[in-house]
This record gives structure tokens, sequence and C-alpha cells, in this order.
């Protein structure tokens, strides 16, 4: 289920499938379970626990289904960079998440979709993406550019290294970091409203692991840090509630057939 996977720990599309040795050519399945730790919400500096259900389809090179990251991608065109479709998933902000949200505006959740362009030159990559949120409350768009380094240590360890810069429209910016004044006024934390204009959000780093444990066996790790930037960081939802500084931490097992 969507909503509760957010361990985001195989390659880039441009990277060898994990599961590519035990399977044909055309299909590929895995399954398995970890578990993650996240932030209450984006700019909290509390965290929350979460089983992840593991759940990998790909076919061909052309589609691939992943929970572990949250998403379905389409390939269109491979030759020289490859340019393809991302379909996502926003499990929504809640007034139970946290108490510094408590007197908020809930936003449902739904599906992220856009276009991406990866370039890939050895064990580097850049690309670009763009993203829309389609239905919910939250109408927002961001895009972000990303350079990643792939390198394999051992025969069983394969390792990523990233870097993005993300920015995000003003729809995006206002649902996640604004406090209407209407809010602050029934809430006892916020003296007053603010609000949070189109900029860039956040320049993050991660660090992704694939440990073979055998012939179907996979061990795969996470470590996400992530700085909030401009009017993002300056909320009060991170400045006085929360932190700047977010971190995603992941680890699961999963079996390739």
């Amino acid at each position: 289920m969507f909503s509760h996977a957010v361990l985001a720990v195989i390659f880039f599309l441009a990277a060898p499938p994990i599961m590519a040795d035990n399977l044909s050519n055309n299909l590929g399945l895995g399954g398995g379970l970890g578990l993650s730790v996240r932030p209450d919400y984006l700019g909290s500096n509390s965290y929350k626990v979460r089983p992840i259900p593991l759940v990998e389809a790909r076919w061909r090179d052309r589609i691939r289904l992943s929970t572990r990251e949250e998403e379905l991608v389409v390939n269109i065109l491979g030759d020289g960079p490859t340019i393809g479709a991302r379909f996502s998933y926003w499990e929504g902000r809640e007034a139970g998440d946290n108490p510094a949200v408590a007197d908020l505006e809930d936003y449902s959740r739904n599906l992220t979709g856009g276009l991406f362009v990866l370039y890939n030159q050895g064990p580097l990559s850049t690309e670009l993406q763009v993203d829309q949120d389609l239905g919910g409350d939250r109408q927002g768009t961001t895009a972000s550019v990303s350079v990643t380094f792939r390198t394999v240590l051992t025969n069983d360890l394969r390792m990523r290294f990233g870097s993005y810069l993300t920015w995000a429209s003003e729809d995006y910016m206002d649902a996640m970091f604004s406090i209407r004044d209407f809010e602050a006024a029934r809430s006892p934390l916020y003296d007053d409203g603010y609000s949070a204009d189109a900029g860039f959000r956040d320049l993050r780093l991660d660090i992704l692991m694939d440990y073979s444990l055998g012939r179907n066996w996979s061990l795969i790790g996470r470590l996400d840090y992530a700085y909030l930037l401009g009017d993002a960081a300056d909320s009060p939802l991170v400045d006085k509630q929360g932190s700047r500084s977010q971190i995603l931490t992941s680890i699961g097992a999963i079996y390739l057939w």
C-alpha cells in the first residue's frame, strides 16, 4: 500500500535492477518487509516508525512499479537521454499527525505525476524532473535537479550517493508551510499567520545501499538528509515548532524471484 511505503532504496531508472540476476529479461518480481523512520510532517522535529510492505515489479526496461519508492515509472524514450513519466503518492497531512498541525487545515491524499529527463555518463547520472499534484487539495508543482553516483564496493554491496535541489510552486508552499490568520488565532502555538511563496524548498543528500544476502535475498537501506530553504525554513511550522533539518532512514529485506 503506497501510503505506508516510504523506503526509496533502489537505484534510479538507469541503474541495473537489483532483481535482474534472478529474473527473465521481460518480467521481474520481488517482495519483502521493512521499517522506516520519518518526520511526522515536512518540517517536523518529531519522528514516527512505520512498517513498509515492499513490492517491486518491472516489465523489460519500460515499466517499473515500486512501493519502496512509492512510484510507477514509464520510460517513453531511451536512446541517449531517458525521457519518461513518473507517478507517485502523497499521504496528505492531518491534524492528528502532530500537535504543530492540530489547528491547521487538513490536506487529503493524492497522486502526483510528472515528466523526467535522465542522462547517464558512466556511474554518474543527472536528472531533471517536474511533478504536479493530481487531485486532492494541495494542487502544487515541484521541479528538481539531481546528480547521483553509483558504485559497486564489493561483489555483494552496491551503493548510490545523490544530491537534489527542489523548487516548489506557491500552491505547494502555501499548503505545506503557510499558516492562515484564523488558524493562528485558534492555535496556542502561533502568534500570527504566515504566508509562504514559491521558491527553493530544500537541498537533499542521500545514501542508498543494496547488500546481497544470497541468491534471492537482499538487505536494502537508506539514509536521507534534507535541509529546508527559504520560506519553507522560515515558516513557524519549521522555525518554531520543527526543524529545517529533516532525516529519513529505512531498512528492509526483499526476496527476488
